[in-house]
């Protein structure tokens, strides 16, 4: 892979100004180092990568995502812009919701955790059936994902 130039926090806030120059509500999302992550308008993520590594990560996550698409059983982020140029970043949908623990899935009623087992075994199936093992192999291999 070509070393590519990432954007610092400085670089992403412009890069996210002139995209969205218009936004009312720009927040920066704290989930760790390998991503500089952005929520404009409770509508769009733009996500920096920090490092070669976790733009590898994102190449093969915009190829999962045009795969998986047109699966319904759980909402999905999609895909609706990215720059491979410098710096690096992608733009999806914003999915509204909130993590939840094994703690907070124990706490729903009895019928709640089943309609979601449901909706996750449904989503899982779906997508393991859209993936070609031999095709994605060959991909996270060409990315060195595995290494």
């Amino acid at each position: 892979m070509n070393t590519k130039q990432f954007a610092d926090i400085e670089t992403a806030k412009e890069i996210i100004k002139k995209i969205y120059p218009n936004s009312t509500g720009i927040r920066i999302v704290d989930l760790g180092s390998e991503n500089t992550i952005f929520i404009v308008d409770e509508r769009y993520v733009v996500r920096f990568p920090q490092d070669e590594s976790a733009y590898a990560r994102s190449v093969y996550e915009k190829y999962v995502l045009l795969q998986i698409k047109s699966l319904g059983a759980i909402e999905i982020p999609s895909l609706l812009e990215e720059n491979n140029g410098e710096p690096p970043y992608i733009i999806t949908s914003f999915v509204p919701g909130s993590h939840l623990s094994a703690e907070d899935i124990r706490s729903l009623s009895e019928e709640r955790q089943k309609d979601f087992a449901k909706k996750l075994a449904r989503f899982a199936y779906s997508m393991h059936r859209s993936f070609d093992l031999d095709k994605e192999l060959m991909m996270r291999s060409n990315l060195e994902l595995d290494e």
